[in-house]
Parts: C-alpha cells; structure tokens; sequence
C-alpha cells in the first residue's frame, strides 16, 4: 500500500525488485497537477539532486518542502530524506 509520496516511493519499489511485489495499492499518488497544483518553486526543490547528496541542504529546505516539524527539527529532516 502506498500513499501520497510513499506511493512514489511504492512504485519504485516494485520497478526495482517485481519479484517481491504480489500486489500493489496505490492511493492518492497524483503531482496536484489536476487538481491543485505544486509551487513551482518547491517543485523545482524536491527535483534537485543536492537534497539527496547534500544533509544541511535538505534540512534547510525541508519545511518548504514537507511542511510541519520538519523545518524545526533537523533529525525529522533527516528522517525525511532518507525515506525519499
């Protein structure tokens, strides 16, 4: 089952390793180009490369990014790039 970004997250799965894969539930996987549609600014900062490669850059972006705790806690930041 995946959800929102762990619906991504979910379909990368199964391209990557189909033979542990039976089934697969997607919910609510969509950009919001339909129907609300992402800043074009954030947009542009969940796509680049540094987040992935550079931790003090992703924590700084963080809460622009993911919303919530995240800006405010570093560890959360973290957490959160990992998981993407």
């Amino acid at each position: 089952l995946g959800i929102s970004w762990g619906g991504g997250l979910a379909q990368q799965f199964a391209v990557r390793c189909p033979d542990r894969v039976r089934r697969l539930v997607l919910v609510a996987t969509a950009t919001g180009a339909l129907m609300v549609p992402g800043s074009p600014r954030v947009l542009t900062r969940m796509l680049s490369p540094r987040r992935h490669r550079d931790p003090a850059h992703a924590a700084a972006i963080a809460r622009e990014i993911y919303g919530g705790s995240a800006g405010a806690d570093p560890s959360r930041a973290s957490e959160l790039l990992q998981a993407t």
